[in-house]
């Protein structure tokens, strides 16, 4: 496999070489031999690995001199090249060394080992920590809880009387020593990403969210470098509460829900939990978590106080300082934006600078004032001031798609600040972080000016971004970098190191391309990405161009597709067709800015500008000298018979456009003005050269710019100009009626690629090292959308599912597709966005609902619009109506694409989407019925909506409906299910019926030792839950394991038990299920009389209880024993019986196994081959669907049916076979039987 390049990450082509020939790729240094053995400093040799961390490595070790031995930790060589982690490595050890208190760990030396290698040597300690314990034992009674939190509070008195705030306390990070005297003697560990409130370095700036979601404070998750001492003490509250639950005060499935919790919503009742906690106790737990900080207690040790006080009353909290702005509940989003962190030197501070909501007094701070200025003509939403620093957001409260792009253009413009204001003094250099990622978004007064504050990650992210940066410099993170490649140019400029140890490139942007979106396509997995499926519409293209340029006259050409189709790709592939004729053309290119930022005919000043090579930060000279180089080179100035001074005046119309210049401005309305010098321009040059136009995303062209381009149209007679205009369906219907569809213009629709050709680019992409059946897969995730496949295989690449091998890129594990690229979650975002209110509110229900929902359920959950608004999003083809639907009298839809789904799932609030959950599994349970479906569907809603026990019961019947239908897998894994649930539900009484149910299962599947473990647990708890009707299950599967260990008196014995419960309580089902079980039981016994007397008693109660399916299994048992004793008459009566039955009501099962007897009977009483037959085709069928038991049954009957027809040798061939499926299953009746046969005719039975 070839070495991977550390900048950009492609397989390097020489030994040292970048294959982006960016920058020189260091050889890899062989790394010096450390671990056991080594001797670090000359004192501490170390023994063995005690823990591996993201960062560093952790050895037990002993000094050399001393024999004592201690801990060691050790920094990853990966990290000790980087100065910041080096710094964080040694002021971990700088603080905990100076606190001086028993309940922090001592750290007696950090240094630096020859080679690069830091260390710190430390106290070594045996015990555990309190995750560790609680995993092992559950919550902690509440005299050890109180003890444990107690000991925190007093060794974080001691750091923060060191002004150190920890940061980090959480179950891990608190180690309970083993001194053998049976007590809990608490240190506290990772002291890494504490704080020193006195710090004016920056340094604790550096790091993504800092802290750990379920145990951080509000404050601390918002990023707010004003935190105090009282952080610790919500850490340390949450800290108890997981101690005495067992549970976090916060939970959800992801921390960025984690984080919307801790933001909108109150702690779960800590005595939801189901267990015991004193009334003294919760109210001090629930005080440490106030979302006020000044509504916590003041300091840790008056929490210490208060937990040692215990039931005394508590005095009541200092009343907090009223805020002059009243925290609103969030709007929970999770959306995917670009964080803008800019450090702005110079600039003044003001009293407010924390909520960034106070004005800014432009004579006092121009910096601040025209920074904003800028921010908001880009459409950002300006967060808040850091100190000299502001944060800003892009993409709140709504998305366009071009977020990344929007603040890279503003990041730019805000480098090139200094010089415009021509400030006096030393000059002023700004530095510009950018990071994209999903955030929980929300209003909230305080927060922002905009009152809209996003927490996540990205923030976090772009906060340390920025501090890597030079003078001047504009980085960006790797996801923003993936939103605009090919838009902007840019470099590495070095590594980002995460928590985990991962390494990623940061890239530096240095300006926007000069030739708009007509750059070659981006590079995916190395390689540029293929045009695919898309040659009709390049053709179709190629022609009207063609034609356009030999007519010499003027031609406009759309294409119209959803984002991410391939519209830019077949404009570039356009233009590559151009340059490779024998055509001298002249192309210009430009991208439409979004309306909010754009002028008046700012497409045609970027397109020039483009072309020209103007950028926006050089002098009025050097412009207007490159516009005049520009008109000396391409255009002609003799047209109509001009004189030579035409050039000069063609320059002068173009700078009067440009805003060069005011010279000559002219007095005619602008559209004519702007028209009048394109028109004179193209025509100049297409003296010379045809010329290609492509304007791109035009959706978002100002209307100006569009009533130019109608306007030169019709005056460019006899010039070979070819336009070709790219807008998105969804927003075409606001361009003007010169884009309508016209018999004589080309209207290009594209549509998703179809599934061979979605295969075709994930294979060529690939270089072939995705098969078929994965490529398929990968091309339906996408949904045939070509920047889908794209980013979903850069995503596998990133993750290392897909690696480099040779030439081509392969799996490394099983791949995993749910987890959407951000790039292709914020174009379908943006989409979203776009909708009216209430479609959006509809669509984000919907997909609560699921790929599939009805009309019914959107009506179940509060949604009075839904009647109204489905035929829109219909239209707008985001959800089809289906042809048929699963509910009588409820339409049924789906999304038109699983990605839509997921986005628009993720942006209903959390609690929102809870809510919605729980109606949904309501309405399922009320309107779907008993079916298997219908239960797990309702039970995964009420799981997802956090009821538990409706969860765990409604598994729980699931798994019932699945073992009634023989679907032993399914009713394994649902049992599972309600088990895990009635845990968290604090339920015994649901568990043990789960787990009856799993051995049940486990036992009809033929796992019999897996299933007796799990049973006869199962049978002492339900047997004491006073459920009947689960014990004589129980005992009915445990007959089962007896009888496949050959105990057959044992398993009969089990089943005599089970009879007497349903006798005692008179469940008739139940003793009809148990006869049946006899049944069986006697059969593989050889004890065909009792076998039938048992079918028959079986097919008496089945017919007293009307239970068909029951009746036809019964009537089939006693046809096919009658039948192996070679009684025709009852046997044809019973399985003609069973067999009408079973197609009445559809039991497919044994209507296959059934024919086969009958036909065995044909054979069996006339010699008719026709019976022969028809045991084949039953035979088939039973193989087609796997019904092992159904096969190794009739191969018997076919191998007897052909010694009676006279056919020994087929016979032979049917009964070998028969008893090798029957050795394997465990079907000894049969493989006697067999066995038997294959000696009559001679042949010796195998085995």
């Amino acid at each position: 496999m070839p070495d991977i390049c550390p900048i950009c990450g492609h397989p390097m082509e020489g030994e040292h070489e970048c294959p982006t020939g960016l920058v020189e790729v260091e050889p890899p240094r062989a790394a010096p031999a450390i671990g056991p053995g080594s001797v670090l400093g000359g004192t501490y040799r170390l023994l063995a690995p005690v823990a591996k961390g993201g960062m560093s490595v952790l050895y037990e070790a002993e000094h050399v001199r001393l024999g004592r031995r201690v801990a060691v930790k050790v920094l990853r060589e990966s990290y000790a090249g980087d100065e910041e982690n080096v710094a964080r490595f040694c002021r971990e050890a700088q603080i905990a060394g100076a606190i001086e208190h028993d309940g922090i760990v001592r750290v007696f030396d950090v240094n630096c080992e020859a080679g690069g290698f830091w260390y710190i040597a430390m106290e070594l300690l045996r015990g555990t920590d309190v995750r560790l314990l609680l995993r092992r034992r559950g919550p902690l009674p509440v005299d050890r809880a109180v003890d444990i939190a107690r000991q925190v509070c007093h060794a974080l008195s001691a750091a923060h009387a060191r002004q150190v705030i920890h940061r980090d306390i959480k179950p891990s990070n608190v180690f309970l020593v083993d001194r053998g005297d049976g007590l809990d003697h608490v240190k506290l560990l990772d002291f890494g990403i504490s704080k020193l409130l006195a710090d004016t370095s920056g340094a604790t700036k550096v790091g993504l969210i800092i802290g750990t979601p379920q145990f951080m404070s509000p404050e601390q998750a918002c990023g707010d470098p004003s935190i105090d001492h009282r952080t610790d003490v919500f850490s340390t509250g949450a800290l108890l509460y997981k101690m005495l639950t067992g549970h976090a005060p916060f939970e959800a499935p992801s921390p960025a829900a984690v984080l919307a919790r801790l933001m909108t919503q109150p702690p779960h009742p800590i005595g939801g939990w189901g267990v015991e906690v004193p009334s003294w106790l919760a109210g001090v737990v629930l005080r440490c978590l106030s979302r006020d900080p000044d509504g916590r207690f003041w300091s840790v040790l008056d929490l210490a106080e208060a937990l040692a006080r215990r039931g005394e009353t508590l005095a009541p909290p200092p009343p907090a300082e009223r805020p002059t702005q009243v925290a609103e509940p969030w709007s929970d989003e999770l959306r995917v934006v670009t964080v803008l962190f800019a450090s702005l030197p110079g600039r003044v501070r003001a009293a407010a600078d924390a909520s960034g909501s106070e004005g800014t007094d432009t004579r006092r701070d121009p910096v601040s004032a025209r920074a904003r200025e800028i921010l908001r003509r880009h459409g950002a939403v300006f967060q808040r001031y850091f100190g000299d620093g502001l944060m800003a957001v892009f993409g709140v409260p709504s998305a366009t798609g071009d977020e990344a792009v929007r603040a890279t253009r503003a990041a730019l413009e805000l480098r090139a600040l200094p010089a415009d204001l021509d400030l006096p003094g030393e000059p002023l250099r700004i530095r510009v972080g950018l990071s994209t990622g999903r955030v929980v978004a929300g209003r909230m007064r305080g927060v922002s000016s905009a009152g809209y504050g996003v927490v996540g990650q990205a923030v976090d992210l772009a906060r340390q971004i920025e501090g890597l940066g030079g003078p001047d410099a504009v980085l960006l993170c790797p996801e923003t970098y993936l939103h605009v490649r090919g838009r902007f140019r840019v470099r590495p400029a070095g590594h980002l190191f995460g928590q985990d140890g991962a390494r990623s490139v940061v890239y530096q942007a240095l300006e926007e391309h000069p030739h708009g979106l007509l750059v070659p396509p981006r590079e995916v997995l190395g390689s540029r990405a293929p045009l695919v499926g898309r040659d009709a519409e390049l053709r179709a293209l190629i022609e009207r161009l063609e034609a356009a340029f030999d007519r010499r006259s003027p031609e406009l050409a759309t294409v119209v597709g959803p984002a991410g189709i391939g519209k830019t790709r077949l404009a570039y592939e356009l233009r590559c067709h151009v340059e490779e004729s024998d055509r001298d053309v002249v192309t210009f290119a430009v991208q439409a800015q979004e309306m909010a930022a754009a002028a008046p005919i700012q497409l045609w000043t970027d397109l020039l500008r483009a072309k020209i090579g103007i950028h926006a930060d050089e002098s009025s000279e050097h412009s207007v000298e490159k516009l005049r180089r520009f008109v000396d080179t391409t255009v002609d100035t003799t047209v109509d018979d001009s004189a030579e001074g035409e050039g000069p005046e063609v320059a002068r119309a173009l700078a009067l456009l440009l805003g060069l210049s005011s010279a000559g401005l002219r007095t005619q309305p602008l559209v004519e003005q702007a028209g009048s010098t394109l028109v004179d321009l193209f025509r100049r040059i297409a003296v010379r050269s045809p010329v290609l136009l492509v304007l791109d995303d035009l959706q978002w062209a100002d209307q100006a710019s569009l009533e130019v381009l109608a306007w030169a149209l019709e005056r460019l007679e006899r010039c070979p100009v070819f336009v070709l205009a790219l807008a998105r369906p969804d927003l075409e219907e606001g361009l003007p009626p010169l884009f309508a569809e016209r018999p004589d213009r080309l209207r290009v629709v594209l549509g998703r690629l179809d599934r061979a050709d979605g295969v075709e680019l994930v294979r060529r992409i690939t270089g072939g090292g995705v098969d078929g059946a994965t490529a398929a897969a990968i091309a339906e995730r996408a949904d045939g959308v070509p920047l889908f496949i794209e980013e979903i295989l850069h995503g596998l690449a990133e993750r290392g599912v897909l690696a480099p091998k040779g030439r081509a890129w392969i799996p490394t594990r099983e791949l995993e597709l749910e987890d959407l690229p951000l790039t292709v979650e914020a174009v379908i975002q943006a989409r979203l966005d776009r909708l009216e209110p209430n479609e959006r509110d509809v669509l984000r229900k919907a997909a609560v609902i699921g790929e599939t929902f009805w009309f019914g359920a959107l009506r179940a959950v509060g949604e009075p619009e839904a009647a109204r608004v489905l035929p829109k999003l219909v239209a707008r083809e985001l959800v089809r109506l289906q042809p048929t639907s699963r509910f009588a009298g409820f339409m049924e839809y789906a999304f038109a694409h699983k990605l839509v789904r997921d986005v628009a799932y993720a942006g209903l609030p959390f609690e929102d989407r809870r809510r919605v959950h729980l109606a949904v599994g309501q309405w399922l349970e009320a309107r779907g019925g008993d079916t298997l479906e219908s239960r797990a569907l309702a039970a995964r809603h009420y799981e997802a909506g956090e009821d538990w026990m409706r969860a765990a019961t409604g598994w729980l019947r699931a798994g019932e409906a699945a073992h009634e239908r023989f679907a032993c897998r399914d009713a394994e894994r649902h049992f599972e299910a309600a088990a895990r649930l009635a845990d968290r539900a604090g339920d015994p009484k649901l568990h043990a019926l789960a787990r009856a149910g799993i051995g049940r299962a486990l036992a009809r599947a033929g796992h019999f030792r897996e299933a007796r473990g799990h049973l006869e647990v199962a049978l002492r708890d339900v047997g004491s839950l006073g459920r009947p009707d689960q014990e004589w299950r129980v005992l009915q599967a445990l007959a089962q394991c007896r009888a496949a260990d050959g105990d057959g008196a044992g398993a009969l014995e089990y089943i005599d038990r089970a009879a007497e419960i349903t006798r005692r309580t008179r469940d008739r089902l139940g003793s009809c299920e148990l006869e049946k079980s006899r049944c069986i039981l006697h059969y593989f016994a050889g004890r065909d009389e009792e076998a039938v007397e048992a079918a028959r008693r079986a097919v008496l109660l089945a017919r007293e209880l009307g239970r068909p399916q029951e009746l036809a299994i019964n009537l089939s048992n006693v046809g096919s024993i009658e039948a192996l004793r070679q009684r025709p008459r009852e046997a044809l009566e019973a399985l003609r019986e069973s067999t009408s039955l079973s197609r009445e009501h559809g039991i497919d099962a044994l209507i296959g196994i059934n024919q086969a007897f009958l036909g065995y009977l044909l054979v069996l009483g006339e010699r008719d081959p026709l019976g022969a037959e028809q045991i084949e085709r039953s035979l088939q069928q039973a193989r087609e669907r796997h019904w092992v038991w159904d096969e190794v049954q009739e191969l018997y009957l076919l191998g007897h049916a052909r010694v009676l027809l006279g056919r020994p040798a087929e016979a032979r061939e049917a009964l070998a076979r028969c008893m090798e499926l029957a050795r394997q299953h465990g079907e000894r009746r049969l493989l006697q039987e067999a066995g038997r046969l294959l000696a009559s005719l001679g042949a010796a039975p195998a085995g």
